[in-house]
């Protein structure tokens, strides 16, 4: 009777420890619930605003492909890439939230393509091609810290997140593959001593603005493709300094050069000419790789009403090094490919204002083919891709 009655007793009690245990374990895992909760939150701002530092680094190192690249004027870069990278940083919220970009954490420098983990340099030493972005969810900055839902319980009203993003220009550019998307390449070759001293010295007449070429200066200087003198054949100053090419055929109705300034050699009259329409400079070696292409110096009148046509395109054109015999048997070794917007034609005036002007252009569209075994391009062409 004692140890039945006693038993009745301890049920009660037993129930009330169970209680107070189911209590305690469910408090317990609320509050690990709503950390789980918080600290998924976290994990959700910070893959956000990753993706915000990946498209502003990207759309911020865009900036190279410009006038500003081209001339490596650090300021206007500067401004040009936070515009960008800042536009892009709104377009990827966070947490519902806009994304912005503070200034100081957009940094220009310049890094090694071939060892995407070494050390931005920020000195100023060296050619300018990345931008390293930092994108903040943390107190104090612009955009505030993630705040908690639950984790105040525990004394923790918000956390933070950072994220950063590393994007670099690969001017390593090797070689130009034409196909019916991209076929801007003119018939037309530059000795390539002359290009690259005129990139430094050339005149400095036309801007482009509003769609259109503007005779201005922009501090850009033009590539003047035509006349040069046509007398000579030791320097490329001399005969063999400008050439039109004589790449395939083309059953249009016109004379196939008239076509190409229209239109752009195809793929199949490169292929005609040369065999392939992917035209590589550089092996896999690093050895430099050249074409001989049949053509004559000078420019004629007739192209003048296509290349009129032409103005304002960016078009892509031959520098050669070297070239053999005169006239209409001119052959001329083929060591490059590089691109310029036609600003000004005059192919009829009096002979001092004859003229067919480029102004260079930094190209990153369809057809750039980058390799590790090729030289830096000096940013003349290549592609934009995140590093780290």
């Amino acid at each position: 009777m004692y140890s039945l009655e006693r038993t009745r007793l301890s049920r009660p009690r037993r129930r009330a420890a169970v209680a107070a245990q189911v209590a305690v374990f469910a408090g317990v895992m609320m509050g690990f619930g709503a950390l789980a909760i918080d600290l998924g939150r976290l994990y959700t701002a910070r893959g956000e605003l990753q993706r915000a530092a990946d498209s502003a680094a990207l759309a911020g190192v865009s900036s190279y492909f410009s006038d500003a690249g081209l001339l490596q004027d650090a300021p206007a870069l500067g401004t040009m890439a936070r515009s960008r990278a800042g536009t892009l940083a709104l377009r990827n919220p966070t947490l519902g939230a806009y994304t912005q970009l503070e200034s100081p954490d957009l940094v220009l420098g310049t890094l090694d393509v071939s060892d995407p983990h070494s050390v931005l340099d920020t000195s100023g030493g060296a050619r300018l091609n990345a931008v390293q972005i930092m994108v903040r969810r943390t107190e104090g900055s612009r955009n505030g810290p993630v705040d908690f839902l639950f984790a105040h319980i525990f004394g923790r009203a918000h956390g933070g997140v950072v994220a950063s993003a590393t994007a670099v220009v690969d001017d390593r550019y090797a070689g130009f593959r034409t196909t019916e998307i991209n076929q801007i390449l003119l018939p037309f070759t530059i000795h390539r001593d002359y290009y690259e001293d005129m990139l430094v010295s050339g005149g400095d007449q036309w801007t482009f603005e509003d769609d259109r070429p503007v005779a201005t200066s922009d501090g850009v200087p033009e590539i003047k493709l035509f006349p040069w003198k046509l007398s000579g054949h030791s320097s490329p100053e001399g005969a063999g300094n400008f050439g039109a090419l004589n790449i395939g055929d083309e059953d249009s109705g016109l004379p196939p050069i008239a076509w190409q300034i229209l239109h752009g050699i195809s793929a199949e009259q490169l292929e005609r000419t040369l065999g392939t329409s992917t035209l590589i400079f550089y092996d896999a070696f690093g050895n430099p790789v050249a074409y001989e292409i049949p053509g004559t110096p000078g420019m004629k009148a007739a192209m003048e009403d296509e290349l009129h046509q032409r103005e304002g395109d960016v078009v892509a054109f031959f520098l050669h090094d070297a070239y053999w015999d005169s006239g209409s048997r001119c052959t001329y070794r083929i060591v490059d490919i590089r691109f310029g917007r036609v600003m000004h034609v005059d192919l009829t005036g009096s002979p001092k204002n004859k003229a067919l002007l480029l102004q260079p252009v930094a190209y990153t569209g369809p057809g750039v083919i980058v390799s590790e075994h090729a030289p830096s391009s000096q940013g003349a062409a290549g592609y934009a891709r995140l590093v780290r």
